[in-house]
């Protein structure tokens, strides 16, 4: 998978390169954005679904603990299995998704991904603009964190949960 991106980036310079001074055209800058967003709501749906069924599976098995006096042992081994298969997913999914953006966006000149006119404006954003290659994963980390930010915002148990079962750390983005 890394060898792969590598490759991506390694072309991603070279079509730079070779394409220096030519202005992409408006359809390929909103071929760009389009694919963008329409894979990171995709993104986002899988991370907050997932995010929240984890949860929610773990804080059953607690709150039958803690009213019902039941033994969770059983319950939470078996929410943990299906969290596990739940976050591999997520990280199968988010390298497969940043893959077909850069596809989109790889010709798009980093100037042009900064700029407000005749751009993306990406420059007010918090991610690098030096090429697609810098910007999407940036850009996809913070759609991550406002998925789990969300998530945790709703269900403010939810953090407690995962950090009791050990996958709280796949979450870096804990809290609103």
């Amino acid at each position: 998978m890394r060898s792969r991106r590598l490759a991506l980036v390694a072309l991603t310079l070279v079509l730079a390169a070779a394409r220096s001074g030519i202005a992409s055209t408006s359809a390929e800058l909103l071929r760009c954005q389009k694919m963008l967003h329409t894979r990171a709501t995709t993104y986002v749906k899988l991370v907050q679904t997932s995010l929240t069924n984890c949860a929610y599976r773990q804080e059953s098995c607690l709150l039958a603990q803690e009213i019902d006096g039941d033994d969770p042992t059983l319950c939470i081994d078996g929410a943990l299995k299906a969290c596990v298969a739940s976050l591999g997913k997520i990280t199968v999914t988010k390298a497969a998704t940043i893959e077909k953006v850069l596809l989109a966006c790889l010709l798009i000149p980093p100037d042009e991904l900064a700029q407000s006119v005749a751009g993306l404006s990406f420059a007010t954003a918090a991610c690098p603009t030096g090429s697609p290659g810098d910007l999407v994963p940036c850009v996809f980390d913070a759609v991550q964190c406002a998925a789990e930010r969300t998530v945790f915002a709703l269900d403010p148990r939810a953090a407690v949960a995962l950090d009791n079962v050990g996958v709280g750390d796949f979450f870096p983005c804990v809290g609103p």
